[in-house]
């Protein structure tokens, strides 16, 4: 036994903050992202991405953030907590979040889509929409400036 192994050893790091560090990731998901346009493009296929389940930095997701910019296009849906959609700077590229009723994210999505699936109507609310406003239409008595004819 050598008289080392009675000396203490320390191993000491320096502070890391993950946080502020740019992966690359945000590189990988644009290219994944034009693979999934090329697709909505050539084959009118949708595909999601979620991004909670992503190892994504802060920063990572300020630079994806960032490079995809924003568009004309945006939209808030108020169902279990308010989402916000908008179609980035890139047509059929939306970035949506999803926020629960305490008003914190819940999930964020990136959607390769012609409009993000919370958008379109679903069949039952087009259907209790036909009936409510059916039942509006004979409730209703006619109005118009016109008197009636004699």
């Amino acid at each position: 036994m050598s008289g080392l192994d009675g000396i203490p050893v320390r191993i000491e790091a320096p502070e890391f903050d993950g946080e502020d560090v740019i992966t690359g990731m945000a590189d990988a998901l644009l290219r994944e992202i034009h693979a999934h346009l090329v697709n909505l493009h050539e084959r009118s296929e949708s595909h999601t991405i979620d991004l909670k389940g992503l190892p994504l930095t802060e920063a990572d997701r300020r630079q994806l953030r960032e490079a995809l910019g924003r568009g004309e296009v945006s939209m808030t849906v108020e169902a279990a907590g308010p989402t916000e959609a908008y179609e980035t700077a890139y047509g059929g590229v939306w970035w949506i979040d999803y926020q629960n009723l305490l008003g914190s994210t819940a999930l964020t999505h990136i959607e390769i889509a012609r409009v993000p699936a919370i958008a379109p109507t679903h069949p039952e609310d087009i259907a209790d929409a036909l009936e409510r406003l059916g039942e509006a239409l004979n409730d209703r008595k006619p109005q118009t400036d016109n008197p009636p004819p004699d």
